[in-house]
């Protein structure tokens, strides 16, 4: 949030209804139980001048949670069922498969794959009980350090793989 500039943090607050914790803490804002397709058009250019676009906000804002079962890219259906989901589970918000619960390095191979479709890294699985911002969660510079540069370089492979496969579709 500190990170934000005045007017980013205004459009935050006044448009897609965030504060200071639910910024910081990403999957915390109601707003993000909404698909970026129900996104208002007033509310769209003011995600993307901080930095969120469709697949951005559905992938890594919600986790495709806020897409409906039937809706869900083959890909994203698949690691949804091996992480435990079901049509019914989906679409209800109260709760989470029991793997939810593990913590990331106790995840098998199959499992962390599935979660990395789903846009689940370590640094934001919620068995590990973070609460991160990705964009500034290793200090206010976050290349300042390995480990913030492995996350955010991990973050934009994921984009650009996700930019190059959207181009070619």
């Amino acid at each position: 949030w500190d990170a934000l500039s005045d007017e980013q943090q205004l459009s935050a607050a006044n448009v897609l209804l965030y504060e200071e914790g639910t910024w910081n803490d990403v999957g915390r804002a109601d707003i993000e139980k909404r698909s970026w397709d129900d996104l208002t058009e007033y509310q769209k250019p003011y995600a993307v001048q901080l930095g969120l676009y469709q697949r951005t906000w559905d992938c890594f804002q919600n986790h495709y949670r806020a897409t409906k079962w039937g809706e869900l890219s083959e890909d994203v259906l698949n690691a949804a069922i091996t992480l435990g989901w079901d049509t019914d589970s989906w679409s209800r918000w109260s709760g989470e498969p029991a793997v939810y619960d593990k913590k990331w390095d106790q995840l098998d191979r199959n499992e962390r794959s599935a979660a990395y479709d789903l846009c689940h890294f370590d640094v934001t699985w919620p068995g590990n009980d973070f609460s991160i911002n990705l964009a500034n969660q290793y200090g206010n510079d976050p290349l300042e350090n390995d480990a913030g540069r492995l996350v955010l370089r991990s973050i934009l492979q994921v984009i650009l793989a996700i930019g190059v496969a959207g181009f070619f579709v």
